[in-house]
């Protein structure tokens, strides 16, 4: 337990740290999630049946760096990122150039899928289709979730309180879910997959976590910040935040079960792997992505 505690710790700090750099300069933050790319592309492999070797790894690399993408354009790096929470909707780039990232980005994905079946049937003709299709979805596993934090930081307006609220929804969601599960949880969800999750505790996560979406809402509802017009869509917002953060756990507990693996790895005392502990935030981010993308663009 203590080595787990301090575990949590360090991690929280630091992402804290690079949540505070992107406050100034945004560009910052992209360090935090190259880092984070390269630590999961040495457990992902693994995870979907596929062979770890330098070539696959390489690969996969280049698929997740398609998180990059934001940065190619001259308004990300030009002057002091605009996250006042008064005022008019800002955004560090403007709307034309969040769609251009967005095609990009779906390019990106398309030429390296494309170039991975090639090579593949290529090598080993149609057989390799079984390893490709697991390959692809793979890499965007990876690269859609990097991509979407940094779309929320640079193409959405006041995109650093959506990521701190993104990134702090997984702790919020899991720590309510995991107390009330323990304390009062008698049925199982998924015992096979994860034994310790109770439906108690899920709906304790669900209604914790929309509670916890009223707090930034009392204060800016009806302002630009938060245009969700009214307070039920607010709890809806946080409700589904949270059942998506479960999923995104539950996701990856299969994952692990099929493969036959207790933990990702082990980077982290107490908690395994750098997968086992972002495995919410896989699923949270990109769903952050689509319904802000939908609400501002």
């Amino acid at each position: 337990m203590k080595s787990r505690v301090v575990s949590a710790v360090i991690y929280v700090a630091l992402v804290a740290v690079f949540l505070l750099l992107a406050a100034k300069w945004a560009v910052s933050f992209s360090v935090f999630l190259a880092i984070t790319l390269y630590l999961m592309v040495q457990e992902i492999l693994p995870l979907f049946g596929l062979s770890a070797n330098r070539k696959n790894r390489l690969a996969m690399l280049m698929s997740g760096l398609s998180f990059l993408i934001p940065l190619l354009f001259p308004g990300a790096w030009a002057g002091e990122p605009m996250y006042s929470l008064d005022g008019s909707l800002k955004a560090i780039l403007g709307k034309d150039e969040a769609v251009q990232s967005l095609l990009l980005f779906l390019l990106w994905q398309l030429v390296a899928i494309a170039i991975v079946i090639f090579h593949s049937l290529f090598k080993e003709g149609e057989k390799s289709l079984d390893k490709t299709i697991p390959f692809a979805f793979a890499g965007l596993y990876l690269a859609f979730p990097l991509f979407s934090a940094n779309f929320i930081l640079f193409a959405i307006p006041y995109g650093w309180f959506w990521l701190l609220l993104a990134l702090v929804t997984p702790w919020i969601s899991d720590t309510l879910a995991w107390f009330c599960g323990s304390k009062w949880g008698k049925e199982k969800i998924f015992p096979s997959l994860s034994p310790k999750k109770s439906f108690e505790g899920f709906w304790a996560g669900i209604v914790g976590t929309a509670v916890f979406y009223l707090m930034p809402a009392i204060h800016f509802i009806g302002k630009d910040l938060l245009p969700f017009y009214s307070l039920p869509l607010i709890l809806l917002f946080g409700a589904l935040a949270s059942f998506i953060c479960q999923m995104g756990d539950l996701f990856e507990s299969a994952l692990k079960r099929r493969a036959g693996l207790k933990d990702s790895g082990d980077l982290i005392p107490g908690h395994g792997g750098i997968l086992d502990r972002v495995d919410s935030s896989l699923f949270i981010l990109p769903y952050f992505f689509l319904v802000l993308s939908f609400v501002y663009l």
